[in-house]
C-alpha cells in the first residue's frame, strides 16, 4: 500500500515539515483542553454509570476484595486519579465499601479527583485522533479542521470527562490505530515487535471494555497487507509464509495477554480484604486464598482470573433485554445510534422554572456527516468491487476499505447481543465514522487539495464553524447549565433523539 521507506526519512520529513503542525498541536491541546476540563468537577453529584465506579475506585483505595462487569483498568485508572488528587480524604468514604452502586456521597464530596483520569485521557485522545488524520494523509491543515469533529460533540464531551470507562478506553484504542497507520505508513514489512508493541496497545484497551476487541481487525489488515500477494496467489499455504504469520500471530497475541494478566493481577494483589462477606461468586479456593491473604501470588492468578470472567458472564447474561415499550427505556436499537438515538437525561437539578440538564446528546452536524460518510464508503466500495470502478488512489482507497470494516465489524457484532444496549457503546464505530468521512472527502476532493483551492478549504472553514456554533447551542445539556421550558423546546430538533424536558 506504500513504498518501504527507513525511519529517518519519516523523522526528517516531520522535521522539516512546516512548522504550522506544531502550532495545530498545541491548538489540539489547548481547544480539547477548555472543552473537557471546563467544570468538569460539575455537577457536584453523581449520573448514570459514576454509581458505580466511584465506589469502585474507593475498593482500590482502600485494598477491599470486589468483583465487577468490566475489566479492571478505566476503574484503577480513576482510583489512582482520585488517589494524586486526594481530595476527600477526611470524609467517611466507608460505605462505598458495603456496595456495588451507591446512590449518595459524602456530604462535601469532591469530584475533580475520580474525573480526572478520562477527561485527561480525552484530551489526549484529541491529539491522537489529529495525529491519526495527518498520519492517514500529510496535510495538517485538515488533519486540524477534522479533529473538530472529536472535540466539538456534544455527547463525547459529556461522557468523556466522567467518573466512567469510556475516557481511557477510546484513548487506548485511538493509540492503537495511531500505531498501526504510522506503521503501514512507513514501510510494508513488518517485524515482530511491531506486532507486539500493538498487542501491547490492544491488551490495553481491552483491559478497559471488552468491546476493544473490534481493533483486533488491525492485526487481519496487517497480515492482508504484507502478505497479499501470496494470499491473492494462493501461496498461504507455504511453510514460510505459513510460520511468519504463525509467529507474529503468537506474539501479537502475547503482547493482548501480557497486559491483561499485568492488569487482572494488580487487580487482583490490591484486593485483599472482605467486607461484610461480600464474595461475589468467588469459588471456595478463591475464598481461601482471600483468607490467607494470598492474593498477590502469581500461581493463585488463574484461579481468581476463572472466578472473575465467571462473574462478569453472568452479569452479562443477567442485563436485560432492551424494551422499547417502556416510558422509561433509556436503551436503543444499534441501527437508531447513527442518528443519535437515545439521548439520555444522566441528571437534572430543577431551581425555579429552569432545569439543568446532564443530556448526552449528540452535536447532529458531526454524527449525521459521519453517517453520509460511512454510506459514501459504501458506495465507493460497490462501485470498485461490483461494478469495476477504476480506483483513482489505491492507498486512500485501501484506507478507506480498512476504516469501513471497523465500522461494520462493530456494528455487525454489536448487533449479536441480546442485552440492551445505550447510545455511548456507538462511540467507537462513531470514531471510525469520523475517519472515514476525513477519507472519502480526500479521495473525492484530492486534486482540488493538492491546488490548495480556496473555494474548497473556504467551505470548509464554514462547516467546521456551523460544527463550533450547533455545539454551543447544545453546550447547556453539555455543561450542566439553566434551561426554561421554552430554551429547552428550542432544543428538540427530532423527535428520534427522545428529548423530554422535566416540568
Amino acid at each position: 500500500m506504500s513504498e518501504k521507506k527507513n525511519l529517518n526519512f519519516y523523522i526528517n520529513e516531520i522535521l522539516n515539515t512546516n512548522k504550522i503542525i506544531y502550532v495545530y498541536i498545541i491548538a489540539v491541546l489547548i481547544f480539547s483542553s477548555v472543552i473537557f476540563f471546563n467544570q468538569y468537577d460539575k455537577p457536584d453529584g453523581l449520573f448514570w454509570d459514576e454509581n458505580y465506579h466511584v465506589v469502585s475506585a474507593q475498593k482500590y483505595i482502600d485494598g477491599v476484595y470486589f468483583m465487577e462487569c468490566h475489566p479492571p483498568l478505566g476503574k484503577l485508572l480513576i482510583a489512582l486519579s482520585e488517589r494524586i488528587f486526594n481530595p476527600n480524604s477526611k470524609l467517611d468514604t466507608s460505605g462505598f465499601l458495603r456496595t456495588d452502586h451507591t446512590k449518595s456521597i459524602p456530604k462535601g464530596y469532591r469530584f475533580h479527583g475520580v474525573r480526572f483520569s478520562s477527561t485527561f485521557s480525552a484530551v489526549l485522545s484529541s491529539l491522537v485522533f489529529f495525529l491519526i488524520l495527518y498520519n492517514l494523509f500529510t496535510n495538517p491543515h485538515l488533519a486540524f479542521l477534522f479533529t473538530f469533529m472529536f472535540i466539538f460533540d456534544n455527547a463525547l464531551v459529556v461522557h468523556l470527562r466522567a467518573a466512567m470507562l469510556d475516557g481511557s478506553q477510546l484513548f487506548f484504542i485511538l493509540c492503537a490505530i495511531l500505531y498501526f497507520v504510522y506503521i503501514i505508513r512507513i514501510k510494508n514489512s513488518f517485524n515482530l515487535l511491531n506486532y507486539f508493541i500493538l498487542g501491547t496497545l490492544t491488551g490495553l484497551a481491552v483491559s478497559v471494555k471488552v468491546n476493544s476487541a473490534v481493533i483486533l481487525l488491525l492485526f487481519v489488515f496487517l497480515i492482508f497487507i504484507e502478505y497479499n500477494e501470496e494470499i491473492f496467489k494462493i501461496k498461504f499455504f507455504q511453510v514460510q509464509i505459513f510460520m511468519d504469520i504463525f509467529f507474529k500471530a503468537v506474539v501479537s497475541a502475547a503482547g493482548i495477554l501480557m497486559i491483561v494478566f499485568i492488569i487482572f493481577y494488580i487487580h487482583f494483589a490490591i484486593g485483599k480484604r472482605v467486607v461484610d462477606n461480600r464474595f461475589y461468586q468467588a469459588s471456595k479456593e478463591y475464598k481461601e486464598i482471600l483468607a490467607k491473604g494470598t492474593t498477590a501470588n502469581p500461581m493463585n492468578f488463574f484461579i481468581m482470573f476463572r472466578d472473575y470472567k465467571k462473574y462478569m458472564d453472568v452479569f452479562q447474561k443477567g442485563v436485560p433485554h432492551l424494551n422499547p415499550c417502556k416510558s422509561d427505556e433509556n436503551g436503543s436499537h444499534p441501527l437508531g445510534w447513527t442518528l443519535g438515538k437515545k439521548a439520555i437525561n444522566y441528571r437534572w437539578d430543577k431551581s425555579g422554572n429552569k432545569v439543568r440538564y446532564k443530556y448526552i446528546q449528540c452535536n447532529p452536524v458531526i454524527w449525521f456527516s459521519g453517517l453520509f460518510g460511512i454510506l459514501l464508503c459504501y458506495i465507493l466500495i460497490g462501485a470498485v468491487y461490483i461494478f469495476k470502478f477504476e480506483i483513482k488512489n489505491e492507498d486512500l482507497f485501501y484506507k478507506i476499505l480498512m476504516f469501513t470494516l471497523l465500522y461494520t465489524g462493530y456494528m455487525v457484532a454489536i448487533l449479536q447481543i441480546p442485552r440492551v444496549m445505550y447510545l455511548y457503546h456507538y462511540f467507537i464505530p462513531l470514531l471510525f465514522s469520523f475517519v472515514c468521512f476525513y477519507l472519502i472527502f480526500i479521495y473525492i476532493f484530492e486534486e482540488l487539495i493538492e491546488q490548495e483551492n480556496r473555494t474548497l478549504f473556504f467551505s470548509l472553514f464554514v462547516f467546521f464553524t456551523l460544527i463550533i456554533v450547533v455545539f454551543w447551542w447544545f453546550s447547556p445539556f453539555t455543561y450542566h447549565l439553566p434551561l426554561t421550558y421554552d430554551q429547552f423546546m428550542m432544543r428538540v430538533w427530532s423527535d428520534i433523539w427522545g428529548l423530554k424536558a422535566v416540568n
